[in-house]
């Protein structure tokens, strides 16, 4: 176990990219993805439990910078490195995915997230949204392996201007444009939500129910992290079907049911493929 315990600030994370390293014939990532499907498909754990401080580091700073990960992030690295250990997270993840899950939740979410919803394809392949998204993609094909996907309800709220809903049509699809988080529990909406007199004239009340059915997209992460927080999270550009479409005025409410889409195997390799 770790025996140092650092201070924690809160700005964002600098990376290194792979051209700032020593050159190689494979990404970062992709080595990742390799050794993720060799261990998955040998059935042993994912990776191994961590022995000191220096190991841990070094494990992460082909990625994150060293300074932010002892000095400036929200989470206490020490602490997050023992809970990798005890909780034995190894078994089901990589030392980089289980800290990109973490710094996400409690650190980045809303940088990285205002980023993708700017649109642009350089956003969309920042070397931390690529991270996050093969952590999700990793979970969710491990689970669907060893046949532990659960078809389940989930629960998200937001504000958002009503102009911006009225494109919804039911049987349309929905497209996720930035990291999409979700609940299991539908009273866990209820803070991301305003009472009615705190809107603005322009804003309403937004509530997804979503069936969730299809094993190879969104990730508990939840049940990794062993919190009580009952989430899914589902990774940019994850399709679901508008079921059920539902706008009361005097609420200023609208409810927005969808499935899932489905994914062919061969079509989840691609989104994945795309990050290397």
């Amino acid at each position: 176990m770790f025996s140092i315990n650092k201070i924690n600030f809160n700005p964002l994370p600098n990376y290194q990219s792979d051209t700032q390293r020593a050159s190689s014939p494979l990404s970062t990532i992709e080595k990742q993805h390799i050794h993720f499907l060799d261990s998955l498909y040998a059935n042993e754990n994912i990776s191994y439990p961590l022995h000191s401080y220096d190991e841990a580091l070094a494990l992460l700073t082909p990625l994150y910078d060293k300074d932010y990960i002892e000095n400036k992030s929200k989470i206490n690295f020490v602490s997050t490195m023992n809970e990798y250990n005890q909780s034995s997270a190894y078994k089901k993840c990589s030392c980089i995915d289980w800290y990109t899950i973490q710094d996400y939740q409690y650190s980045s979410y809303a940088y990285l997230n205002n980023m993708l919803k700017l649109g642009t394809s350089f956003n969309h392949h920042h070397p931390l949204v690529k991270q996050l998204a093969q952590a999700l993609m990793h979970l969710s094909l491990l689970d669907n392996y060893n046949n532990k996907f659960t078809p389940t309800m989930l629960y998200r709220g937001e504000v958002r201007k009503l102009s911006d809903m009225i494109y919804l049509k039911v049987n349309g699809p929905y497209t996720t444009t930035s990291f999409f988080s979700t609940t299991k529990e539908p009273n866990g909406v209820i803070p991301f939500l305003k009472e009615i007199k705190a809107l603005a004239d322009n804003e309403v009340n937004v509530l997804y129910e979503i069936q969730h059915t299809e094993s190879l997209v969104g990730a508990n992460i939840s049940d990794l992290l062993k919190d009580d927080q009952q989430e899914v999270l589902f990774w940019p550009k994850t399709e679901f079907i508008i079921t059920y479409i539902e706008y009361i005025d005097h609420n200023r409410s609208l409810t927005v049911r969808m499935n899932t889409a489905n994914i062919e195997q061969h079509e989840w390799d691609n989104h994945l493929y795309a990050l290397f």
